[in-house]
């Protein structure tokens, strides 16, 4: 598995319009050691934010997906350090997030691949 080549592209969460109003764009640099996530949050009231741009330094590559820290985390583990992040592959058109201090096979909801 490439997952540099099977994470880049246009992702929206299950159950949503992302795909069609906003989709996230995952990229990566040339040499492979940060993630791009770009995105515009949906607020509370429905309404969308300006699009920003989250960096991820990528830490290594897992079995099925990546390790990574987001560039400026405020959420802490128990020990107090920065929650690192695993994006994992589900199948080649399906991912989730998984924080590093959640239990093995915690996942965010499913984010699906955006058809071209």
């Amino acid at each position: 598995m490439n997952p540099y080549a099977l994470l880049s592209g246009n992702w929206g969460w299950a159950d949503t319009d992302d795909c069609a109003a906003t989709p996230k764009q995952i990229r990566f640099s040339e040499d492979r050691q940060k993630m791009f996530l770009s995105l515009v949050p949906r607020r509370e009231d429905g309404t969308r934010e300006p699009r920003r741009e989250a960096t991820y330094q990528v830490l290594g590559e897992l079995p099925d997906g990546l390790r990574m820290s987001m560039d400026g985390e405020q959420r802490l583990d128990a020990a107090g350090k920065p929650i690192d992040w695993d994006l994992m592959v589900i199948e080649p058109d399906q991912i989730c997030w998984h924080r590093s201090d959640w239990p093995a096979g915690g996942c965010t909801k499913s984010i699906h691949r955006c058809k071209a």
